[in-house]
């Protein structure tokens, strides 16, 4: 009989559901693993290729790199669009990418992580440990919800933080500029 740690899936959290974050997602669930995507946004994947108001976007960006190196391996981009496309092109192929895949059930909406711990444990160690012959700690993650700022904590055997490092606009500052 197979132990209950052998049966049980891999838990992973993954920070982030924009580019990277989905195509972690979809590998992992492939791999067998149970994964919770947190998304800050309150009801869209696509990361920083979401268009927001003070976001890292602007309005008229296109790509600088052709829609065929972008896109993942067997989802391609509509053949129709330039292979220069714009951000709303990229949110939309984003957003079609995890509905083909099944990723959208597991996107919690609306959740900032803001902390995640290692975790000491007594035991043999997760199925994740096991499957890798490695020894790990398992990862505390607490995520408060973007409105109420209730906060939860759960476990997890692995954290993938995929939250991209153009989340927040950088703009330089220089004399003159409020008036131009």
């Amino acid at each position: 009989m197979a132990s209950t740690a052998a049966a049980t899936p891999a838990r992973v959290a993954v920070v982030g559901a924009g580019a990277a974050g989905l195509v972690c997602a979809q590998v992992l669930r492939a791999a067998g693993m149970d994964v919770v995507v947190f998304e800050r946004r309150a009801a869209s994947v696509g990361g920083v290729w979401v268009h927001e108001n003070g976001g890292a976007m602007y309005r008229n960006l296109r790509t600088n790199l052709p829609k065929e190196i972008m896109s993942y391996i067997g989802h391609p981009y509509d053949a129709a669009l330039p292979s220069f496309v714009g951000h709303q092109d990229v949110a939309r192929y984003l957003q079609s990418y995890s509905r083909d895949h099944g990723l959208e059930q597991h996107v919690q909406y609306s959740s900032d992580v803001i902390a995640a711990r290692t975790v000491e444990t007594e035991g043999t160690g997760s199925p994740l440990q096991a499957r890798l012959g490695q020894h790990f700690l398992p990862w505390a993650v607490t995520v408060a919800e973007s409105v109420t700022r209730a906060e939860r904590t759960e476990q997890f055997d692995a954290l993938l933080v995929c939250n991209g490092h153009f989340e927040l606009p950088d703009s330089p500052s220089w004399p003159g500029l409020a008036e131009w």
